[in-house]
């Protein structure tokens, strides 16, 4: 039998340069993770730990710990998660409980170097890992897995989703958790690649979105909980498979998202190699069945408990023979696991999942196993008695205490030993435990008692913003128990609800952030903070921040003392060589100069940080020579730690053979505060400046930003190169926080001490060859977003004005000036900035056209229809549009106009520049057009149809039959629903939503579709509607009708019988309808062909005009 190691090993000689590991940026091939791992399992080797050998695993979820997982299983070894994130008692317990005696740490496995021993054979018997799940004792249990089921797990797995080499798997689950070893597991034996992120962005339920689009996500293993708090229709559309399993899921929700997705629901207990049985969920999905069993499993029923046999069973409990005796029985020979579970079998065979007959169950996701949390309130000394249980969402203990001072800590006592989520919210007092006749804790009369928080007063909302953030949080919560005073975690929430809060306060136009509602967990204090900017801070405050202590001051002294070599660059230090600028820079150094450039790159290894330039000179389409790429020296290393996260020979090295320091690495983001990303941009800046000081004399090339003003409040007139820092008073935005916080540090290191350049750019854009961009490029979101949205507010389009540098100019003009320039600021712009006209003129001019509407109507537009993460996106890029300066004040980071009233002076660069022929290309309608070309390279065209006319004449009927016989998806009117809902009753407060929830469905519709899409209606029906029946429509969505674009409109006659219909509300009519809608077809200037005559003829005149348009758009985009 094959372990997973050589079938591991086998798609990595297949997919050796595939990327195995996406790890928040920083990429692994599969031939890396391949010697990356047997440098590990080696290094184990020399330790004597080999087969049926426990080793720790001290490592958060990244790339580390996959490659300390795999490594054991070179060694032969066994592997036991000890997340960082646990209790440190319950790590010691684990570690003791376990026999371990070495433990992998991040460190130490991004450090492993040496030669690489063959893999330590293992049979199918073998211990691969043991994991710790919670036990009725008290203390948690080791469950022991052998080797025997782990291929056939992945197996059947990556048939059922669909997964392949091409996949993008999202590893969402913690580690603490046997379903991420199937996440790890069946995305490498796929030769698919796993995509790993900070656990923030997965708390966050705006930032998973966006990460799901970043990343392209394929496949996401989640937990149920997650389909309630998400919306399917805002998911990528390279999303293909949605796993879950853990606990039941909500039904409702599972059929919204088999709609669009495939749905596997995954089922098995930890005893049995993660999961025994899967089963896809149709859109039909109403109950949790178990689904079949995979390849050598075997399900059978006695007493309603399922029984599970097979070769996926695991050995049993560590040090726990009398309960793995228990669990594990023997059977007419055969070995089964009892799992405790409530099954009821149907006359079909299907299992169906019915709940826990031992006292386990599920909390938004998590095991809880009360008996253990009982065990660890009694440990207490002052409680004499204690029972756990759920209630109403909630894990409550009630505690029979000598000293009720003490109920107050008991929170904090459970904490030192049990994970978060076995941490009850509330504790009731109570002076004994209800009984039942045979002595033992009566649960069900504990589900009866009122608590005492259910008596108590609740403080109702007393303004405005409580009031609004009280009906948030009732919208998740799903309960009204609660006051302003309540903290969230205590009446029901948890980090998923912390989730839906944030998309809930989104959706309500209520601006908060997910560390906003998830540091203030209160509704009084989050209203309280709500008032307060989180956006700006004083350029004072900055400027103390960074300013230099008695040992920079005393390096600055050191340095002066030193002399500047003869030879300028013959070793340059790189820093940002996989990012968009920094990639260009590294190859104009290697073109202006023969320098050998040392690149510090974040990356386990030096073959790691080669692999990541090379793939980041992939990705920006930057070319470098055979020749001159034997002159880059790539250094494992990260900014944001001391020393760059060098050794001291390495920091040593780089000081006295260095000549010059280029620091061009930046954290880029638009969201994060600034103390988010202090580290990497201000602290990376002061170690480069800390190096430049150290060893040889050497200068010190800053990448800086005009954001340093257009991002503060001097954002208007001339802005000059001799511009300082000083008249600044307030800075908005985290990113622009951290550059001026580190152009006024370096604006201060004495000049005798060290030779300062800094390069103020404006916004970088495409390669003008090219047009090749960052995948994260604004300009490139704004262009996708405002030609979708296809309206821009007029009269701001002549007055609004974007920066364009291109990428491939600004690099070789920073270079330049440093090679021929002296010391001092430099800016490097475009000559004139972009306006919003020009710019939709050339989307125009690419077939995607943007119509300008008054602002106002803009404004209600934007607010009103249902939009694309792209159109919003678009949306508040405009942010200016707004009304008020305070709202633009809070959403100006997103603001893509910053060269509006302002002129980048370029005076002192251009000296240098222009007698060297380097002048930053014109915004000609060419570089538009390359650029516009490589925003919409991968788009293609959709062709929609849509059905129209009067009632009554099997415009629904036929826009199904359409949408089956191509293969396509059907957009439903939703306004059938919409009424039915109402029960027949519809007022002008209606047309609004029945408007915004057809643009809805066929926004769904179309992220399913690569090709047709047929629609039953479009809002121009909506509108005929509204005006006959209210005598007026509002409009925005007269606006959003006009931007609506459909290939060929389907014109019913009313040559069929009219058929009655209980929602019908138009009168019969349909002449007069008829030709209403002939009219509105012909003032709209849309394209239209009347079908006439019985069904079949009017089924094939549409075929046959559908075709015709397909084939014709087909050969426009070729």
């Amino acid at each position: 039998m094959k372990t997973f190691w050589d079938e591991f090993l086998n798609i990595a000689r297949r997919h050796p340069d595939h990327v195995a590991i996406r790890d928040n940026g920083r990429e692994m091939t599969y031939a890396a993770l391949v010697a990356r791992a047997a440098r590990i399992g080696t290094m184990l080797f020399s330790k004597a730990i080999g087969p049926e050998v426990p080793v720790g695993l001290r490592i958060e979820k990244s790339a580390e710990y996959v490659v300390g997982l795999l490594g054991v299983w070179h060694a032969g070894a066994a592997f036991v998660p000890l997340p960082p994130s646990l209790p440190r008692e319950r790590q010691d317990y684990i570690t003791a409980d376990a026999g371990i005696q070495h433990v992998l740490t991040k460190e130490n496995v991004r450090r492993a170097v040496g030669a690489s021993a063959a893999p330590c054979p293992v049979k199918p018997g073998t211990l691969a890992y043991i994991i710790y799940t919670s036990g009725s004792t008290g203390k948690p249990k080791g469950v022991m897995v052998e080797h025997r089921g782990i291929v056939n797990l992945c197996t059947a797995q990556r048939e059922t989703f669909n997964m392949c080499a091409g996949s993008r798997s999202l590893f969402y689950l913690s580690t603490s958790f046997d379903a991420s070893i199937s996440d790890i597991c069946v995305a490498l034996l796929s030769g698919a690649t796993l995509v790993i992120r900070p656990q923030e962005e997965l708390q966050d339920g705006a930032a998973l979105q966006r990460l799901l689009h970043e990343e392209s996500i394929t496949h996401m293993d989640i937990p149920p909980s997650l389909l309630k708090a998400l919306n399917p229709a805002d998911m990528p559309r390279s999303l293909e498979t949605v796993v879950i399993g853990g606990e039941a899921a909500d039904p409702e929700a599972v059929r919204s998202w088999a709609e669009k997705f495939r749905v596997v629901n995954v089922y098995g207990p930890t005893e049995a190699t993660v999961c025994t049985s899967m089963n896809v969920c149709g859109p039909d999905w109403d109950r949790p069945l178990l689904g079949q069993p995979l390849p050598d499993v075997t399900y059978s029923v006695t007493d309603g408990e399922l029984y599970i046999g097979g070769k996926m069973l695991a050995r049993g409990y560590l040090n726990q023979p009398e309960l793995t005796a228990r669990k594990f029985i023997t059977r007419k020979g055969k070995r089964l696991y009892r799992t405790g579970d409530r099954v009821l079998q149907h006359p079909d065979g299907s299992l169906e999942f019915l709940g826990r007959l031992d006292r386990q169950f599920k909390l938004r996701g998590q095991l809880v196993e009360p008996d253990e949390v009982e065990a660890r309130l009694r440990a207490h000394p002052k409680v004499m008695k204690a029972a756990v249980l759920k209630r109403h969402d909630r894990l409550v203990a009630f505690v029979a205490v000598s000293d009720a001072g003490i109920v107050a800590s008991l929170a904090a006592w459970v904490e030192k030993t049990l994970p978060a989520w076995m941490i009850p919210q509330h504790f009731e007092v109570i002076a004994r435990l209800p009984l039942t006749s045979s002595g033992k804790t009566d649960y069900t009369a504990l589900t009866k008692l009122p608590l005492s928080s259910d008596a108590r007063q609740r403080i109702a909302p007393r303004n405005d913003t409580e009031q609004k953030l009280w009906n948030i949080w009732r919208a998740v919560l799903k309960h009204e128990d609660f006051g302003v005073t309540d903290s969230f975690y205590a009446v029901g929430g948890d980090s998923l609800g912390i989730i839906r809060l944030t998309l809930e306060a989104e959706r309500q136009d209520f601006p908060a952030s997910v560390s906003l509602l998830a540091k203030f967990p209160t509704v009084e204090e989050q209203a309280r903070q709500a008032g307060l900017s989180h956006n700006s801070l004083s350029a004072q405050w900055l400027r103390r921040d960074v300013a230099f202590g008695p040992g920079e001051l005393q390096m600055f002294a050191d340095a002066a003392q030193r002399a500047m070599p003869e030879n300028k660059t013959p070793n340059i230090l790189l820093t940002g060589a996989t990012g968009f600028l920094g990639s260009r820079v590294l190859s104009e150094l290697l073109e202006q100069t023969d320098a050998k450039i040392y690149c510090i790159v974040r990356a386990p290894d030096a073959d790691g940080a080669l692999q990541r330039i090379d793939d980041a000179m992939n990705k920006f389409n930057v070319t470098v020579s055979r020749r001159n790429r034997g002159r880059i020296v790539a250094i494992p290393g990260d900014l944001s730690q001391p020393n760059a996260g060098l050794e001291a020979d390495a920091w040593g090295f780089l000081a006295d053979n260095v000549s010059a320091v280029y620091h061009c690495a930046a954290c880029v983001n638009m969201v994060l505060p600034y103390a988010d990303m202090r580290a990497a941009n201000v602290g990376g800046g002061l170690t480069m400046l800390k190096l430049a000081c150290a060893g040889r004399r050497k200068a010190l090339h800053n990448a800086s930003t005009l954001s340093v003003f257009v991002a503060t409040d001097r954002n208007r007139g001339t802005l000059k190169e001799t511009d300082d820092l000083s008249g600044v008073s307030t800075v908005y935005g985290g990113y622009a926080q951290t550059k001026f916080a580190a152009e006024h540090m370096l604006s201060n290191v004495p000049a005798e001490s060290c030779d300062i350049f800094q390069y103020r750019f404006g916004l970088l854009t495409g390669d003008t060859k090219t047009g090749a961009s960052s995948p994260t490029d604004f300009l490139a979101m704004f262009a996708k977003g405002i030609s979708r949205l296809g309206a821009a507010p007029e009269g701001f389009c002549d007055i609004l004005k974007v920066d364009i540098t291109p990428v491939c100019h600004a690099a070789r003009a920073m270079v330049h000036l440093s090679l021929q320039a002296k010391p001092g600021i430099y800016h490097i712009a475009g000559r004139e900035g972009l306006t919003l006209t020009r710019f939709c003129e050339a989307l125009a001019r690419s077939g995607r056209p943007v119509r300008q509407v008054p602002p106002g109507r803009w404004l209600e537009l934007t607010k009103n229809k249902p939009m694309t993460p792209e159109e919003s996106a678009a949306a508040l890029s405009l942010c200016r549009v707004l009304p008020g300066n305070a709202r633009f004040e809070q959403l100006r980071t997103m603001d893509l106009f910053q060269a509006t009233g302002v002129t980048f002076n370029t005076a002192k660069a251009d000296a240098v520049l222009y007698p060297a022929g380097i002048i930053c290309p014109e915004t000609t309608e060419k570089l538009l057009n390359t650029y516009l070309h490589w925003f919409f390279r991968e788009e293609i065209p959709l062709v929609k149809i849509c059905l129209f006319g009067p009632e009554s004449t099997g415009k629904s009927t036929l826009a199904k039959k359409l949408a089956q016989h191509f293969g396509v998806p059907h957009v439903p009117e939703y306004a059938h629903e919409h009424i039915s809902a109402r029960e027949g009753k519809i007022e002008l407060t209606d047309i609004p939503q029945i408007a915004a929830g057809q643009v809805r469905k066929e926004a769904e519709a179309a992220a399913k579709s690569d090709n047709l899409l047929v629609c039953d209606t479009d809002l121009l029906t909506t509108i005929i509607w509204s005006e006959r029946l209210f005598g007026q429509c509002p409009g925005w969505i007269r606006d959003a009708a006009s931007l609506q674009r459909y290939d060929l409109y389907l014109l019913m006659d009313i040559d069929t019988p009219w058929v009655a219909d209980v929602h019908r509300y138009l009168p019969q009519e349909r002449e007069s309808f008829l030709n209403t809608c002939r009219k509105t077809l012909d003032d709209a200037n849309r394209p239209y062909l009347t079908l006439s005559g019985t069904w079949d003829e009017k089924f094939k005149t549409a075929c046959a005009a559908i075709e015709r348009l397909r084939g014709n758009i087909q050969e426009e985009a070729a």
